[in-house]
C-alpha cells in the first residue's frame, strides 16, 4: 500500500461485534471473522424473533449449561458449521448422546482449564445456577421436560444442567478480554465475578433484587456490559422496575461501565477508532 500523509475517513480497528437473538444466546464475530455462538436455543424459544438460520456462523459454541433454554440448537448447528463444542465435563457425554455429536466436535470443560485456540485463549471459570435446597431440582426437570414436550431422552441432560455451570474468558490475540457470566448473584458469585477485568462483558440477569443484581455488574465492571436471560424477569411483576432500578444503580455506583440494552437481532459493533478531526 501506498504511504499517504494522513487518513481521509474513519478507521475502526479490531472490531467486535455482538449480536443477541433471545434468552441467553448471543452471536459474536471476532476480528478474525470467525463467530461464537452462546448457549443457542433459538427456534423453539417464546421469546423468538430471528430463526437460527440468521446467524452467520457457529465456528465455537459455548454452553454454560445444559438445560433446555440452552442447547436446542446445538445440534443443527454443530453440523452445519462443524463448530468445536464446549461443554461440562460431566454433562459431555449426555449432551454429545442426546444430539448424536461425534466425538471430536465435543471439548469437556471442568473449572480451570485453559484452551489455547487460533482465535482467543479460552478460560473455564465455575459458576453457580441453582441454590440446592430451594427445589427438588430432579422433579423440576422432569416437570419442565412435561410442561415444555420436550423428549424424555433430554432428562439426563436437564439435570446435568443443574448441578454444572461454568462461565468463560476470552482473551483474544490484542489482549481484549471477553467474560461471560451467568448464574446467581450470592455474594461468593459477586466476588468471584470481580477477579477478571473485562473489556466486554455478557452477563446474566438472574432473579435477585435490584441491590445484588447491581452489584454483580459492578463487579464484573469493564467498558460495556450486554445483559442476557432478562426477558424472563421482564415477564414477572415488578420485572421491568427491577431492571430500570439496577441500571440506576449501577449507572450511578460505576459510571465508567455502560450496560447496553440490545435489540434482537442488530450487531452491536465495539473497536478503536482513528479519524482526523477538520
Amino acid at each position: 500500500m501506498a504511504y499517504t500523509e494522513g487518513i481521509n475517513t474513519t478507521l475502526c480497528l479490531n472490531t467486535i461485534g455482538l449480536r443477541w437473538f433471545n434468552d441467553a444466546c448471543y452471536e459474536i464475530s471476532l476480528p478474525t471473522g470467525k463467530k461464537i455462538v452462546i448457549d443457542p436455543t433459538i427456534d423453539t424459544s417464546p421469546y423468538k424473533k430471528l430463526g437460527s438460520d440468521a446467524l452467520e456462523g457457529a465456528d465455537y459454541i459455548l454452553l454454560s449449561h445444559t438445560h433446555y433454554d440452552h442447547i436446542l440448537n446445538v445440534g443443527d448447528l454443530a453440523r452445519k458449521f462443524d463448530s468445536k463444542v464446549f461443554v461440562g465435563r460431566t454433562s459431555a457425554l449426555a449432551l454429545a448422546k442426546y444430539f448424536d455429536l461425534p466425538g471430536y466436535r465435543v471439548y469437556p470443560c471442568s473449572s480451570g482449564d485453559v484452551y489455547e485456540m487460533d482465535d482467543f485463549t479460552l478460560e473455564v471459570i465455575l459458576g453457580k445456577h441453582t441454590k440446592m435446597g430451594d427445589m427438588d431440582t430432579i422433579g423440576h426437570m422432569k416437570a419442565n421436560l412435561d410442561h415444555f414436550r420436550l423428549a424424555e431422552d433430554l432428562e439426563e441432560t436437564m439435570i446435568m444442567g443443574s448441578f454444572e455451570y461454568y462461565n468463560y474468558l476470552l482473551t483474544l490475540p490484542d489482549h481484549t478480554k471477553i467474560l461471560i457470566w451467568g448464574g446467581e448473584a450470592s455474594p461468593e458469585c459477586i466476588r468471584r465475578a470481580g477477579h477478571y477485568d473485562p473489556d466486554i462483558s455478557i452477563v446474566q440477569i438472574p432473579r435477585e433484587g435490584a441491590r445484588a443484581i447491581a452489584d454483580l455488574y459492578k463487579a464484573v465492571g469493564g467498558k460495556v456490559i450486554f445483559p442476557h436471560h432478562h426477558e424472563t424477569i421482564l415477564d414477572l411483576e415488578g420485572g421491568p422496575d427491577l431492571i430500570s432500578d439496577m441500571l440506576d444503580l449501577v449507572h450511578r455506583e460505576a459510571p465508567g461501565t455502560k450496560v447496553i440494552c440490545p435489540r434482537k437481532g442488530v450487531w452491536y459493533r465495539i473497536g478503536m477508532q482513528i479519524h482526523e478531526e477538520a
